[in-house]
């Protein structure tokens, strides 16, 4: 599983305190994503945590006052029937989550819904489990990129038991997000009895970097770089895998 975090200004998060409402985006589930769904609903148990459970289809809005209708019915009949496979792959996985289906565009839906109802960590089955272990799907990169909130992106052709946990950290970066993004995924691995992995990425590409300059520069630039990832780890009292890699960081990650 990774861990991820853009822009979340609006999380808090300490030593010992989890996530406290967690959101699973349904995005075209089915059973093959079973496992998945139920790894989120453990977590939230352990945790002591509300769950809930979106999925957003196409919105069949028209300007054709002659489709508009038909095109209404047809949403609702869509909404409908994805609310009622979800709760029964709910069900199924355990129960618990409140399941609610949308009509708009995933990420916007998504983001919206993060934002207005405080949700504090998203999780979401993986295509990386479905297709291919090189591939992530269109929303989880858009999600990794846009999501207000922590992104866990579960691998649902795992065990079901929790064994270790990645967490992608930019070093680099506004080291106030990383550590809240590395705090959590901390306390959740602990909660789950799993080993911690942090990773970082040294970019290392002089055509995206120009100013990284000769060999000398280079290499200041690295111990800099070192010296931030460690200082930030000093920050988490646990046993942990540290892991400082070097390319680029999609690759990179998913890679390892």
């Amino acid at each position: 599983m990774l861990f991820r975090s853009l822009a979340c200004d609006s999380l808090i998060v300490r030593v010992g305190l989890s996530f406290r409402n967690m959101l699973f985006v349904g995005d075209g589930i089915g059973p093959e994503s079973l496992n998945a769904l139920r790894q989120a609903i453990r977590a939230a148990r352990a945790a002591g945590a509300r769950m809930s459970v979106l999925d957003v289809v196409a919105d069949l809005q028209t300007d054709d006052e002659e489709l508009r209708s038909h095109a209404a019915t047809l949403g609702a009949k869509l909404i409908e029937e994805r609310e009622t496979t979800l709760r029964r792959l709910v069900d199924e996985a355990g129960g618990g989550p409140d399941v609610k289906v949308v009509a708009g565009k995933g990420i916007d839906e998504i983001v919206r819904a993060v934002r207005v109802e405080g949700f504090d960590l998203v999780a979401k089955s993986s295509i990386l489990g479905r297709l291919s272990h090189m591939i992530w799907g269109a929303l989880d990169l858009k999600l990794l990129r846009a999501c207000p909130a922590p992104v866990w992106l579960i691998r649902d052709d795992h065990a079901e038991t929790v064994a270790r946990v990645v967490v992608a950290v930019d070093a680099t970066g506004e080291s106030g997000f990383a550590l809240r993004i590395l705090r959590m995924a901390a306390d959740f691995a602990t909660r789950m009895g799993a080993a911690l992995h942090v990773v970082t990425v040294a970019v290392t590409d002089q055509w995206l970097y120009p100013g990284l300059g000769g060999d000398a520069n280079r290499s200041t630039v690295r111990r800099d770089f070192v010296d931030r990832f460690h200082a930030l780890l000093d920050e988490v009292p646990m046993d942990l895998t540290d892991v400082i890699l070097e390319g680029m960081p999609a690759e990179c990650i998913l890679d390892y």
